[in-house]
């Protein structure tokens, strides 16, 4: 019977061990960080630069495997840039504006898809 026991414990630890391996292999979700600059200027009806950075955050979260740095700059209450980094890496700038209305959720959306695609076509 002691033979079993011995058994039985070896094969619960090897199972234990063995989980705690495949956790430690799993892929960590890369951070992504999101910074807005002048976000006074946004109108208050737009959710403001939380709201901003949350669209964008969740767009890129979809599509890149490494670190993404934002820096958005709202030039005007219909205007604003970014400045993107891929692990590292310096994209060109990119630009949004609506000649017609201020900024609001429906722009940020707009934007931060734009800025995913330009993240997704930069990693390899």
């Amino acid at each position: 019977m002691n033979r079993f026991v011995v058994a039985g414990i070896s094969l619960a630890g090897a199972t234990l061990f063995d989980g705690g391996c495949a956790a430690m292999n799993s892929p960590a979700s890369p951070a992504h960080h999101c910074q807005v600059v002048n976000p006074e200027k946004l109108p208050a009806a737009s959710g403001g630069g939380d709201a901003l950075c949350a669209a964008i955050t969740k767009q890129i979260s979809t599509t890149s495997r490494v670190a993404v740095d934002i820096k958005v700059t709202v030039q005007s209450s219909s205007m604003m840039t970014a400045a993107v980094k891929v692990g590292g890496r310096a994209l060109p700038d990119q630009k949004f504006a609506r000649m017609d209305r201020d900024l609001d959720a429906g722009a940020f959306n707009r934007f931060a898809e734009a800025l995913a695609i330009q993240v997704k076509n930069a990693v390899p």
